[in-house]
């Protein structure tokens, strides 16, 4: 018996050593962030051609949910793209079905082509609802992928996940101060008129 609890001790002893958790100094994600609308979930992946965001409904887990937005990006003037877009395999895991591949320069300028015929094959969900919003050379492809089909609340909900990445986006290129200085100008020469 007191080789019994011997054993135990040493065990113990060895095992309270325990290795911590690796923990990066800085935690991966996007150079574009967004205000999630409330009742969801959020998180941004770091890349500059891929997946940078998804988001799921409170209440649930990634893992669990039903249904989901994700926010695609693609830069034009990159020479070389990575076959494989970063961060895919978090979308190819939720959509089975499904593939998020890069539009080429002329599946780009090609007005007749679809969302989903330039960027994805395959369907995922029983509803799906793709936006694509042109920031200079960058593309933003959002697409709401659902079990069910989508309210009217869920819809407004994207609209505003794709009016927010185009704002962060233009922001962040300095779009937007440069159209918001002009019209202040314009407005004060009117004024002066």
């Amino acid at each position: 018996m007191k080789l019994l609890y011997g054993l135990l001790a040493l065990l113990f002893f060895f095992g309270s050593g325990c290795i911590p958790i690796e923990t990066p100094d800085h935690p991966e994600r996007s150079r574009f962030v967004i205000r999630a609308p409330s009742g969801w979930a959020y998180r941004t992946f770091k890349g500059d051609n891929g997946l940078i965001g998804v988001l799921w409904p409170k209440g649930t887990s990634f893992n669990d949910c039903d249904t989901a937005v994700f926010v695609f990006i693609q830069d034009f003037d990159e020479p070389f793209l990575p076959e494989v877009p970063e961060n895919g395999h978090l979308f190819q895991e939720k959509c089975p079905k499904s593939e998020f591949k890069f539009a080429d320069l002329e599946d780009d300028q090609d007005e007749t082509l679809s969302i989903e015929e330039k960027y994805f094959s395959g369907l995922c969900g029983r509803t799906e609802v793709m936006f694509e919003e042109k920031v200079k050379n960058l593309r933003i492809v959002t697409v709401l992928a659902s079990s069910f089909y989508v309210s009217d609340d869920l819809f407004e909900d994207v609209k505003y996940i794709v009016s927010a990445y185009k704002s962060e986006i233009e922001e962040s290129l300095g779009i937007s101060k440069k159209k918001k200085s002009k019209k202040q100008t314009n407005k004060e020469n009117s004024s002066y008129s």
